[in-house]
Parts: structure tokens; sequence; C-alpha cells
């Protein structure tokens, strides 16, 4: 395409011009309108329908959705004492680069966020060749058999029957194919789905060698490419929403971030083996399922990319462009690697069928210098096809000289024969290890969830095949973790039909003995040592429990609550004889001090959730009152674990052996924290001091919850009916029926551009609408806002969006026009600057003190001056006869607002008024400035505060210009009845083009307005005036001189213009700011139209975060619960109907028999039975290793 201003002439595909390529020749009959007969003699119809359907070549069968750039490769650390391959002969050498980075699975049309690997390739033109680095961002890869390459891609692909893509598939392949257990691990950890592509990793997967081809050395190495703006992710749930709302997500970011000049850049890290360590090295080097650890080959730095053109056009650069791992330069070799060699093969065969054969001429591909006479001929022969060269080998007509060998230093002996590998025990090693980098990430829950919901939408057999693999259980793909902590639920009744879910295992230790058995390990079918099934607790077990096999049954109960007390403790219980002091012992003590501290919750909240939202009075009274309920709900939850500890605490010692230690550990953690610290207690009764644990931290509950009813302003993070601007729906090309909008409200959309049509009454490329003035909706609006000079608003808006008692604020984001000023001359002796060339029409000697004018503005040069056409005296309909003139209607130009000023120091004392006067000379500044319009992206902070609204423009993007043309001051008729000349012509905005046409004619009608007021002059001493802006706030009243700040104060004006459009909501381009598409017409709304804001309440309200009470409250309750219910369980297990205590009383009876003084703190001890009457049961502590049981005539402690 020629580079010259100068517009192209369009013409066929021959060269032929043609007048109009929309047109087609027809036979049309003089009584026929509208329709005919099309000739196949009319070649460029022909040429054009048959072009269309061949313009597409064959779409890649994998990584056909890309991205796609141009960049450059430099060299910053040295190598070459190993490596003389071009890229990296001297630091600070640039390489040119091409950059596509892709899915893999996807189709053309798919989505960037689907979870799937990222292809990672680079096109490096090198004077002595292309060198094609072809990676991905995994480290490895699901396979290592070339052979099955076709059938991996197959089943990651669509079902062959329904077309659409499919979990079963996906899953049989991997369950039948567990080498790629370590790139599953991979795809389905937090990296699956990169943030954008400017943060992938590139790694070349495959082994290869650097080496030098003259004296033969080389290293294998692998090579990374590293972003320097660091690895980020989306999450699961990020991902699925992007892949709806924006499947072009990565390939946009990567255009945009370069389009800005946010270039993305990656630095090239080796990892360097000598070809001696590899023979001996744990794993195969060749092996792209498995990685080298860092620590045993650390990343060495090479070098950086940088990614900083966009290409010209996608389909030329990057849609035509072939990387192969066959594309090698000298100094770079392949190595061992099978599936390597496959690829050598098939990339560059892929790219035959889906290009060419001559696929390397394209400018994306072809090298910088390359002479290759032996491969001619072919489709699209592109290279002159070498002439008269001979095309065989060693001709003597022409000598051909040979470049450098190969790095290619191996012998190989062996057989041929046929080879597939098979799973061993290495190939769990690394996605064992990688597991454990994921717990110590605190990111093993990220990858079993985003494993579930994937394995989740396979069939049900495939689900179990996935999970258990039942004829291979070690080998299964989530077998490959072999941790002790992860489980699967298969069978829980919770889980729907043909559904997996994944947990850990702390909470199987948690649940349900029904459904523990249905649990599987993944690592391994566990039980008990014993062989029996999983209990609830290993600690507080049934009397048929495996932990009570072989034991006698005088281990059922440790104390009798029927036994009758001996005289010598007759006076210690006597207090307990008492009707209430039977109600206290009571095991219903317990789930009433239960049902009790519910109770009280339920009133905390019930409280709370009253006073939410009302205003605080009496505020101190309620909190009080509020923490009297948190405290009594407290106090008796920590009585019900009291006596459940209790109760459980007597249990566990009559059927363990503690030593001494334990046991006062056990029975004084409740009085006393250190004794929490004791791992034996812990050990061998961990929910006894669970219990004792709670105790000590059940103060937090009334910290915590009464914490939840604050007094705060009501804050909301949502407001409903903000509206923003969306100039495109000023674009219609007909608008001329009535609109529905939200409900019953009909309206008819207003615009702020008036508009005529050529020939309302026919049909026919010669009929459009063009711009004959600003509407009367903008006149009323400018002539508030010019002469006020603040924005208007609706009164009803802020109830609108904030509500009522609210105050917000809130960003809106919006493209419209806006003046982009240049200051040309400061001071009476500057020289006045060319403003993009031109020349201002006026200089200093027209304003003070060279002259009389204090304000001087030319805003109509090149401006139409009069309608764009030649109209007649009605309906404004054109003069002109077809055919119209090719400018007619159009935009040419928009005009340079030259301003002239002066400024002072002072504005509030008296200057002089004349050139008599002293201070003539030295009172004022004249300045010169220079104004155009431009489309800017605006952002804007509306704020509303006791039901008024202003605004802060925070952030104005300059995008280009309005109309991106110059004036020229040439009188010449060109043509068109305006005689205004822009340059260059092409970048006239065509009323034909009416999308375009009738935004900027809204911008043109705004920039009118603001032009309007500013034209004209001011002047001294008779403070003449040819000027609008004396109407305004831009002139000051005391001597009617420009007000400081002056360029701001006039930006700041016309920005209110446009945010006042949003005072009329029947305005098309009114939108709302939660869907700009859609106009918002007059009524507000409530549903979908819900916006980001902070709106607070001025009054202080009680504020409610019931959560964290409900959180607090049901996890105290659960434990408290759960140990009521073991506590219940403990009496009942022996036999016991009144509570036991862990009293001084009841201790000392029960260890008379034991001679603490003679027991060391850990010998062990143990309740033993040594009389069982009718009358009762008598126990004692014995030390273990005692045989001789005491007489029951002389026990001490029977009860």
């Amino acid at each position: 395409m020629s580079e010259s201003n100068e517009a192209p002439i369009y013409t066929l595909a021959e060269g032929k011009p043609v007048e109009d390529p929309t047109s087609s020749v027809v036979l049309r009959g003089p009584k026929v309108r509208g329709g005919g007969l099309a000739l196949l003699a009319d070649t460029q119809l022909i040429e054009t329908l048959a072009h269309f359907p061949r313009e597409r070549i064959p779409e890649r069968v994998v990584h056909a959705k890309a991205a796609g750039a141009w960049g450059y490769f430099e060299c910053t650390h040295d190598i070459t004492d190993w490596c003389s391959a071009a890229p990296f002969r001297r630091i600070g050498k640039q390489t040119q680069v091409l950059a596509r980075l892709s899915t893999v699975a996807g189709e053309k049309g798919s989505s960037d966020t689907l979870r799937d690997i990222r292809g990672f390739a680079l096109k490096m033109k090198t004077e002595e060749g292309n060198w094609d680095f072809v990676g991905n961002d995994l480290p490895v890869f699901f396979i290592r058999d070339p052979a099955k390459f076709p059938s991996l891609n197959r089943s990651h692909k669509r079902h062959p029957q329904t077309a659409v893509a499919d979990a079963s598939m996906f899953w049989d392949f991997h369950n039948n194919n567990q080498e790629g257990a370590h790139c599953l691990m991979q795809l389905f950890g937090p990296r699956g789905v990169p943030q954008s592509l400017k943060n992938v990793n590139g790694f070349g997967n495959h082994t290869f060698k650097f080496g030098k081809p003259k004296d033969g050395s080389f290293k294998y190495v692998k090579i990374h490419f590293k972003p320097d703006d660091g690895i980020k992710n989306l999450s699961q749930e990020d991902a699925v929403r992007l892949a709806g709302e924006e499947p072009d997500y990565h390939v946009k970011d990567m255009y945009n971030s370069i389009e800005r000049g946010d270039y993305p850049t990656w630095t090239m890290y080796l990892q360097v083996m000598d070809p001696k360590e590899a023979e001996t090295y744990r794993w195969n080097i060749f092996d792209i399922t498995k990685i080298w650890p860092h620590k045993d080959y650390p990343l060495i730095p090479v070098g950086k990319l940088v990614l900083n053109k966009n290409p010209d056009n996608h389909f030329h650069d990057i849609e035509q462009a072939a990387f192969s791992p066959s594309t090698l330069i000298p100094g770079i070799a392949p190595s061992a690697d099978i599936m390597l060699h496959a690829r050598m093969f098939s990339y560059p065969d892929a790219a035959r069928y889906r290009v060419g054969p001559n696929y390397q001429q394209l400018p994306c591909n072809r090298p910088l210098d390359a002479y290759s006479p032996y491969q001619r001929d072919g489709p699209m022969r592109l290279d002159g096809n070498y002439g008269s060269d001979p095309d065989y080998v060693r001709s003597s007509f022409r000598k051909v000289k040979s470049g450098p060998a190969d790095v290619a230093h191996s012998e190989w002996v062996g057989r041929v024969q046929a080879y597939s590998s098979d799973v061993k025990d290495e190939d769990w090693e690394q996605p064992r290890n990688l597991w454990k980098i994921f717990k110590d990430n605190g990111e093993d829950e990220v990858f079993l969830n985003n494993l579930s919901g994937h394995v989740n939408k396979a069939l049900p057999e495939v689900q179990e095949a996935t999970v258990l693999r039942t004829n291979q259980p070690d080998l299964a793909l989530v077998t490959l973790i072999q941790q002790p902590d992860v489980c699967v639920d298969l069978s829980s009744p919770a889980r729907r039909p043909g559904r997996v879910s994944f947990k850990m295992e702390d909470d199987v230790s948690r649940a349900p003995e029904s459904d523990q058995k249905k649990d599987l390990r993944l690592a391994s079918t566990w039980s008990p040592s014993d062989g029996s099934s999983i209990q609830h607790s290993p600690l507080l077990h049934s009397a048929a429990s495996p932990a009570w096999q072989g034991t006698t049954t005088s281990e059922t109960s440790l104390l009798n609550a029927n036994q009758e007390p001996d005289e010598a403790i007759t006076s210690i219980d006597s207090h307990c004889s008492s009707t209430w002091s039977n109600i206290l012992r009571s095991r219903w003590l317990m789930v009433a001090c239960l049902v009790f501290g519910i109770s009280a919750a339920v009133g905390h909240d019930t409280l709370n959730e009253c006073l939410s939202g009302k205003e605080a009075k009496n505020q101190i009274w309620w909190l009080r009152l509020g923490q009297s309920l948190a405290f009594i709900s407290k106090a008796n939850s920590t009585i019900a674990v009291s006596l459940a500890y209790q109760q459980i605490a007597w249990t566990s010692v009559a059927h363990r052996n503690f030593s001494v230690h334990a046991v006062d550990s056990l029975f004084g953690a409740a009085h006393n924290a250190i004794e929490l610290l004791n791992a034996e207690a812990w050990k061998k009764s961990w929910f006894v001091m669970l219990l004792a644990l709670y105790m000590w931290i059940s103060p937090l509950v009334v910290i915590f919850t009464s914490a939840t009813l604050n007094v705060d302003s009501q804050v909301d993070r949502t407001c409903h009916n903000v509206r923003t601007l969306n100039f495109d729906h000023e674009a219609k090309k007909k608008w001329t029926h009535w609109r529905k909008a939200e409900g019953e409200e009909i309206l008819q959309g207003g615009r702020i551009s008036w508009y005529n049509d050529t020939l309302p009454d026919e049909d026919g490329p010669d009929v459009f609408d063009f711009w004959i003035s600003p509407s009367g909706f903008l006149e009323e609006i400018a002539s508030r806002v010019l002469t006020g000079g603040q924005a208007l608003q609706r009164d009803e808006v802020a109830d609108e969006i904030c509500g009522e008692g609210y105050d917000c604020s809130t960003i809106i984001y919006f493209t419209g026009p806006g003046y982009k000023c240049e200051q040309l001359a400061n001071g009476t002796n500057s020289t006045v600057k060319q403003f993009n060339g031109m020349g201002a029409p006026f200089n200093m000697s027209r304003m003070i003190p060279e002259g009389w004018n204090t304000y001087n503005c030319v805003a109509d040069i090149g401006d139409y001056s009069e309608l764009q056409i030649e109209h007649e005296k009605y309906f404004n309909r054109p003069l002109q006869t077809l055919p119209f003139p090719k400018n007619l209607g159009a935009f040419r130009t928009e005009p340079i607002i030259w301003l002239g000023y002066v400024t002072v120091d002072d504005v509030l004392v008296r200057h002089a008024e004349n050139s008599s006067q002293k201070g003539w000379d030295t009172d004022f500044t004249p300045i010169i400035s220079a104004c155009e319009h431009w489309e800017v992206k605006y952002t804007v902070n509306l704020t509303y505060t006791r039901g008024f609204q202003s605004y802060n423009v925070t952030n104005r993007e300059y995008l280009h210009k309005v109309i991106n043309t110059t004036y020229v001051d040439d009188s010449a008729d060109d043509g068109t009845l305006d005689k205004t000349v822009a340059e260059p012509q092409e970048n006239y905005v065509y009323p034909k083009d009416w999308r375009n046409y009738q935004r900027i004619a809204a911008f043109h009608s705004l920039g009118l307005k603001l032009r309007q007021l500013l034209h004209g002059g001011l002047s001294l001493p008779d403070k003449g005036k040819s000027t609008e802006i004396m109407t305004s706030k831009l002139v000051g009243r005391h001597e009617f001189l420009p007000v400081p700040d002056f360029e701001n104060q006039i930006q700041k004006l016309y920005e209110s213009l446009i945010i006042s459009l949003l005072s009329d909501t029947q305005l098309l381009m009114v939108s709302w700011a939660a869907n700009p598409d859609e106009p918002s017409g007059t009524r507000p709304m409530k549903n979908g139209t819900e916006y980001p804001c902070i709106r607070r309440t001025t009054a202080g309200f009680f504020f409610y975060r019931r959560h964290i009470l409900v959180s607090v409250y049901a996890v105290s309750f659960v434990v408290v619960a759960i140990g009521v219910a073991y506590g219940m369980k403990a009496m009942r297990q022996d036999g016991v109907e009144e509570l036991r205590e862990v009293t001084f009383s009841s201790i000392a009876v029960a260890t008379k028999s034991v001679n603490l003084e003679s027991c060391k703190r850990d010998h062990k001890i143990r309740a033993c039975l040594v009389e069982d009457e009718h009358e009762g049961r008598v126990y004692e502590f014995r030390n273990e290793e005692d045989t001789e049981r005491k007489s029951s005539t002389d026990a001490m402690g029977g009860v």
C-alpha cells in the first residue's frame, strides 16, 4: 500500500480502476423498479463473490486461537564459552522476533480463559537463518510417546458425535495414559488460567543441545522464558465469567498493552547439564513429562525478550506464520527426545498443508538471507524461483558454498524395535513433590476444587476410574498424591449421582461413622491397625469397640453413682443430699445449660436484628444488654462443656493407662492452662483436652459477638439508576419510530444535533442524513450552563441514585469531546509559536499594551459559515441534483480556537484604563493560546451531598482529534460550496458513514456552542465588546478581564456542559452506567441498574454484622453439643446416672489405695475393681506395675 497521503485508486485484483466498489451491472427494464438481472459479464461482482469463500486457509489443528506481536530479543549475558548460536554472540545484540501466544485445544472462536495449556512460539530471525522456539506455558507435557499425540489432542477436543467438549473423553484418555499426571496437576493447579499473556512462562519442554559446531562441544539445556511482570493467574470463577463476558480477553489485553506502550517482556534463562551427568542423572533427561529441579540445575540468565509492535494485519503476520522445532540454527541442535523428533516432522508438514509448500517465502516466515535452489516451483512462488540457477546438487555451472556443521556429536549403537513407555514409580515422584508445594503454598484446595469441577462433568464410571482405578489402585490419577490427608467421597448420601467431591481428611475424623465407612483414601485403603472399621473418635470407644477387646468387665465403669458412700466420706458428700442437689447432679443438666445458652444466643441475635438499621438512640444501654446476653450464653455453654469434660475425663482414665503427670493434666487442664501442654494427655484423650481448651477460650465468644453491633453511618457499595453518557447512541440511521423503554414508558429519543435528508421520498445510495445545527435540547442546556457557569442537575437525581436520607459518590466513564490547549506566547516581547504548522490569525499587536484588546478569540476559521449544502428556501432541501458533489454534507475540519487574553497580578485592584495612565505597560501580561477539539476518555467522580450534585474529572485520556485534519487557508473552490479546505481529505467524515458521522456531529454541536460563546473580543478604554463571553462567568465583573487560569476555566465550563447532558434523560446518549449500551429513558429502575458506589447515611445507625455472630455462636455450640453428646454417652457407657465431678473429694476417694509418694511422674496408674457386691462396686487407683491386688477389707476409697 502506498505510504503517500494521496488517496489510492480502487481497482480490481488485476489492476483495472473501478468507479464504485459497491455497484453491480444489472439488466433493468424501464418498468422495473429496484429489480433486474445480474450479468455474468460483471467482472467486479464475480471476482468479489468468488474470492470471498476462498479467504480462509485451514485452521490449525491445535493452537488455533492466538495473539501475536513483533519484538526483539537482546542478549544480556555471555554464554559464548559453550554456545556459538547467533542470538548470543555478544552482549547487547538484538534479534528480530515474531511471537505467537495461543491456546491449544480451542478453535479460533473459542474463549481465551478456558483451562488449557498456552502455546509460546517465537521466531528469531538471525543472520544464519530462523530459529523457532516452540514451547508451552507449562514445564511438562501430557505424553512422551509421539504415537499418542493425535489421540491426546482429540481427547481434549470435541466429541465426534455430539460436537461438544467432553470431559469423559478427556479423563478416559488420561486414566489410561497416566504419564501425564504431572502435567495434569500443573494444568489444574493455580496456574491453569493466566491473568494475562504478559504473565505466562515460556518453557521449551524438550531438552536441546547448545554448543559449538567447530569443536564439537555441546551442553544439554532446558529453555525458560520468565515474565518480568510476574506470574499472575485467574481464579476458576473469574475465568468462567470472562469466558462468557469477554471471550477474546487475552488477545485484546496483549494488543492494547502494546498499543499504549506497556510492552510485555520476558527474561530468558537456561538450565545447563554436562553430557556426562546425563548418563547418571536420576531421571531420563529426554522425558518431557519431567522437569530438572532448579536446586539441581539452577537458572542461568541469558537475555531479554520484548514485544513492542502489533501486527499490521493479523492474517498476514500471525495466521500465516509457521513455527517448527525443526527450524534451528548452527549452535542449537535437537537431543534424543523422540517427541521432539516427531514434532520436527509434524509441524512443518502441517504448515505445508495449511499454508502451502512455499510457506517459508511469506514475509512473516521468510528468513533474512536464504538460498535453497533445490526447492523449486510449487503454488504461489514469490521469490523469482532462483531464475536460471541449477535446480540439482553439485552443479559445475554455479558453485554453492557450505555452512557450518550442526551440533550432532553422538554415537548410537542399538537395534530397531517397537517401543512404548510404561508408567513406573519414578513417574509419581515429581507429582508428589508438586503436591507438597501446593500444600506449603496453601494452594491444595484450589487444585482439588479445579480438579473436581472438571471430573464432575464426566460419566459416573469415568469418575470412579479417575478417582479409584480399582484394577490399578496405586496408579490412579488422584492416587498420585499418595498423602494421608486427602480423601475422595464417592458415595456420600449427600452427593448427587455421578459427582465426585474432594475434601481434606481433617474433615473425615469429624464425620459420622456411617459416612466415614464410605470414604476412600486417595493414597490407599486405610483402616485401624486391628482391622476394624473407623469409629467416630479413636478416644471415646463404645463397649463394642475394638479397643475393649481383651479387657475385663470391671473396666466398663469407673465410679457407679448407685454405690453407697462409706463413713470416711459421708461428711464430704453430705451437702449433696437435697432435692436441688439431685437436680444439679442430673445428666440432663448438661442439656439444659446447652438449651439456655442457645436461647440466650437467639435472643442476642434477635435484639441485634431489631436494632439493625435503626437510628442509634440509648446506644450504651442497648450495647450493654447485648453483652449481657452474650455473657449468659457463654456462661451456660461453659457450664455444659465443663460437666461434659468431667464425665469424659473419668471415662478416659477408666479405660486407659496414664502417667501420673498425664492424669494431673487431664483433671487439671480446666483450671490450669499450663496443663494443656501435656502431650500424653492430648495423645490419649485429645477430646477431653479440646473441651478444656474451649473453656479457656470461651470468653472470646463474648468479645466477638458483642462487637457485631456497632454504631456507624450505614454504608453500602451499590447504587441504582447511575447514568452515564454513550455518544454512540447518537448514531441512529433512522430514528423515526417510537422506542419502548423500561416498563410502560414510551419515549422518543432526543439527540443534540438536528439533521435533514437529501431525498426523503426515495431509496438509494444518495439518500443520507446531514447535520444542519445543534438541536433544541442542546440549545436549552447550553444557554443555562454557559451563562450560569455550572453543571445542571435534575431535582430528583440524588434520591434516585443514593436513596432518601443517603449521600453517595460514584465514578462513571465515558468518551466525549474536549479541548486541548497549548500556550503559544506569554508576555509582550514573546514570539508567537506556530500551532501544528499554522500561524495564529493575530499577534501581540492586538493585545494590551501594544493594542487595546483585553480579550480576543477567533473560533470560526475553517468552520461552516453557512449550511454545508446549498438548500431551498423551504424544508432545507438541497438544490443540487444528482450526482451530488463528493464532499456534500461532510465534516472536513474542526476549527481551532485562537485565544488572546491578558492577565494581571491582582484582579481586585484597579488597573490602567488607557495608554496614558500609569501601569498600562506593566500591569497587563498578554497571552496567546490555541485549542483543538479532541476525543477524550473521561473518568468522572459524581458526588451527591444532601441532594446537591458535584463532579470532579479525575482523569482525561486524550485519544485523537475529533476530525483529524488541518485547515488550510485557501480560497480555491474545491468543488463544494464551502470555501474551507482541510487536509488530508481521506480523514473527512462523510454522512454515508452514518455511525461515525452522527457521533462526530454530536461532538461538533457541543464544540460549536462553546466556540459561539468565546468568539469575539473585549477592549479598553471603552470596554467595547463583540462577544457573548460577557454573559458568562469567564469574564470578571470588576474590570471585565478574563478570569485567572483562563484556559482551565474554559475546559471546566465545557465539561460542565457535557455533564449537564445527564440532566435530560430523554436524550438517547444518557445510558445506564451498569449497561452503557442501553439508553436509560426517563424512569428510574431498581433491577438491572446496580452500579458500584459508596453511599452512607448522615446520622448514626446501628449496624449489625450478623454473619460474624452466627458463625461464632455456631462454632461454639457445635463444640458444646458434641461435648454434651459424648458426656451423655460416657455416663451411659459407665452405667452412672449422676454427674461425676473432678473435685478434691471425688479424686481423694478414688486414689486412696495408691501410694503416690512412691510413684514417679512417669509411672502408670489405672482404676481397678476391688469389690463387686450387691451393695455396689468398689474401685481403687493402683500402680499398674503392682501385680498383687489388695484385699477388699483393706480397700480405701470405696464408694
